[in-house]
């Protein structure tokens, strides 16, 4: 729960950066908290549109890709 309320923290900081976001997402993903990823995982891809589960995987960790595969589902699926 710590490294989510970071993330949190980090992001009022400077609205800008994408990183943060991906972090809560992961933290929210290994939490169980699926559905509560899904929106910060949507934020950091549209602040950083080219972002990939590969670069997920290289800032974050190597598991932090297949933590958030359900969640990047979701937010490709979903309508735009």
């Amino acid at each position: 729960m710590h490294s989510v309320r970071e993330a949190r923290i980090a992001e009022t900081r400077d609205p800008r950066l994408y990183l943060p976001r991906i972090a809560q997402a992961v933290a929210l993903a290994r939490l169980g908290r699926l559905q509560e990823s899904v929106p910060p995982l949507r934020r950091a891809m549209q602040l950083r549109p080219q972002l990939t589960l590969d670069e997920i995987a290289l800032t974050h960790g190597k598991t932090a890709g297949l933590d958030l595969g359900q969640a990047w589902t979701q937010v490709n699926q979903a309508p735009r």
